[in-house]
């Protein structure tokens, strides 16, 4: 028996048509985006879109659920009587298709031109491409027809995309191209896999995606009882409504998260691990077994040490663990600071695994990482010291400190407050200038500079060809003693702050000038001096600019 392809009783495309596609803001369906794709002679010309405000620029939870158009997009939009003179002439004349016409665009539009503005027009005769496919079980929504002729179906929902993967469909069936429906999965699990973004996460990105992703579960959780996945928009016309906004939705259901990471070996190169999808069954586990004949047992460096294992390797988990129990290891269900080391498996990875780690590598902390199966391998049966695992059972801090560090922990001074008032901060012996005079001015700001690190250190001051060097990937000494610093320190968390030597004079050079602080401009007209610095003329720290510049300002 011949498989049916098409249904035979939908109307001949034209050669010429037009293809279009609606979205509405609220239960009265009133258009806030209209999409036009013009096909001439086979070939799909541009597509255009109308941002519209509606009615009252008013919308409703579950539409902004499903576009993601929300009042701000069209605050300043034209009303749909504005804009249809120049969507109509494009129109007029032509054949009209839409992907679920029936029940979408030919309601939709008609309820729009004569109810809400009573535009006067001729009744449109819109197609429905949706006849145009035949499937057993009846699911034929616009991204399922599209897949099955070998399309993307991205952007659904977006009126400018299905309108022009609506022009699509109709051109590949005047083509006679025939759907091949085994290439759809079957599934709304499997489609929404194969629909998902690829994200590709680095060392550095995982503590802050983990905590958006766990920010978005939280709401959901606080907000809905519904524990299926959400996603039916492209086995239903109508998805349900959604207490997530679309980048929420999109970052929750649409995402398949990967990471690129590294083991402590070596020259290790980065290897790409999947992690474990938010929506999935827990995956499953290896089946090998260890060999235990192949394990060194006496004195084995993994005495004492506390080992955590995520994502899925060719052994089984329980036998890894048995293997590790074996040499003298203990197996946490946590990584933390006295974590000896962390498994990494090449599926499966749990996120937050990786976010504490990435936490307690950026705040120093040494955790040795074995990465895939023939890191497995090596760690097992060859010599574990090769992924740096430590002698004592006792945690390591070997911060590198990076521009990152200063950039999240750069302290913030700004006129008129001095926000380092009280404050204890170390000021480098070597920094231009005459530090005397420097470590003064700082004082009648209210700070306490000091010449050594200790415990009570709060910010640290750093010359600005410091911070430039660090920017650079360099670090120069006072980087250097800042890492020793603070690597000899029992905090589980940097905390130190980093302030710019230049913050501070500009922050006094305001004060002069707005507050004539002479006591203080006699510190820091000798220290400029003293730095190579023209105290009146320098574009960056002279008084002269800044005070022809006060003085221009209006009063009152």
């Amino acid at each position: 028996m011949e498989p049916t392809y098409y249904n035979s009783s939908c109307p001949e495309p034209a050669d010429d048509f037009v293809a279009i596609d609606v979205e509405w803001a609220d239960h009265d369906q009133s258009i806030c985006q209209f999409g036009l794709t013009e096909v001439r002679g086979g070939v799909v010309l541009p597509t255009r879109t109308w941002m519209i405000r509606p009615m009252d620029n008013r919308y409703g939870a579950r539409q902004i659920a499903i576009h993601g158009i929300t009042p701000a997009d069209t605050e300043n939009s034209r009303s749909l009587p504005e804009v249809w003179p120049e969507i109509e002439p494009l129109l007029r004349g032509k054949q009209l298709w839409a992907h679920n016409a029936r029940s979408a665009e030919q309601p939709v539009i008609e309820k729009n031109l004569s109810e809400h503005y009573q535009i006067p027009h001729t009744p449109y005769i819109i197609h429905d491409s949706l006849d145009l496919y035949s499937r057993d079980d009846g699911q034929r929504t616009l991204p399922l027809c599209c897949m099955a002729i070998g399309i993307r179906p991205d952007g659904h929902h977006q009126a400018d995309r299905d309108a022009e993967m609506c022009a699509e469909l109709v051109l590949a069936y005047a083509k006679g191209v025939h759907p091949d429906w085994t290439n759809v999965p079957k599934t709304k699990e499997d489609l929404r896999k194969q629909l998902q973004e690829k994200v590709y996460l680095r060392m550095g990105q995982f503590q802050e995606y983990a905590e958006r992703l766990d920010t978005v579960k939280k709401k959901l959780t606080r907000l809905t009882t519904n524990k299926e996945d959400r996603q039916t928009s492209m086995f239903d016309n109508e998805p349900e409504e959604s207490p997530l906004t679309s980048d929420e939705d999109h970052l929750l259901y649409h995402t398949d998260v990967h990471a690129l990471i590294s083991s402590t070996r070596d020259n290790a190169p980065l290897q790409r691990v999947d992690v474990w999808d938010k929506g999935d069954a827990k995956p499953a586990e290896g089946k090998k077994r260890v060999d235990f004949s192949r394990l060194h047992y006496e004195d084995h460096p993994l005495q004492g040490k506390k080992v955590a294992i995520t994502g899925v390797f060719y052994i089984a988990r329980k036998e890894i663990q048995r293997a590790l129990e074996a040499m003298g290891a203990e197996t946490t269900s946590g990584v933390a600071k006295t974590t000896g080391a962390l498994l990494i498996g090449e599926s499966g990875v749990g996120l937050p695994k990786l976010a504490a780690m990435e936490k307690l590598v950026k705040n120093g902390y040494v955790v040795p990482r074995v990465v895939g199966d023939k890191d497995l391998d090596e760690f097992l049966y060859g010599d574990v010291r090769l992924f740096h695992i430590g002698e004592s059972a006792e945690p390591r801090k070997q911060l590198d400190l990076t521009y990152a560090h200063f950039e999240e922990n750069r302290w913030r001074i700004s006129f008129p407050l001095s926000s380092i008032a009280n404050k204890e901060l170390y000021v480098p012996m070597d920094i231009a200038g005459d530090r005397r005079l420097f470590v003064q001015m700082c004082g009648n700001i209210g700070a306490f500079a000091n010449e050594e690190l200790d415990e009570i250190t709060q910010i640290i001051v750093l010359p600005d060809d410091t911070l430039e060097r660090l920017r650079r990937g360099e670090k120069d000494d006072r980087i250097r003693a800042v890492e020793q610093f603070y690597n000899s320190l029992r905090a589980v968390t940097f905390e130190l702050q980093f302030l710019p030597l230049s913050d501070v004079l500009l922050f006094v050079r305001r004060r002069i000038v707005r507050c004539g602080d002479d006591a203080t401009e006699r510190l820091y007209v000798p220290y400029l001096r003293s730095a190579g610095i023209d105290p009146e003329t320098d574009e960056c720290f002279g008084l002269s600019a800044a005070r022809e510049q006060f003085d221009k300002e209006p009063t009152g």
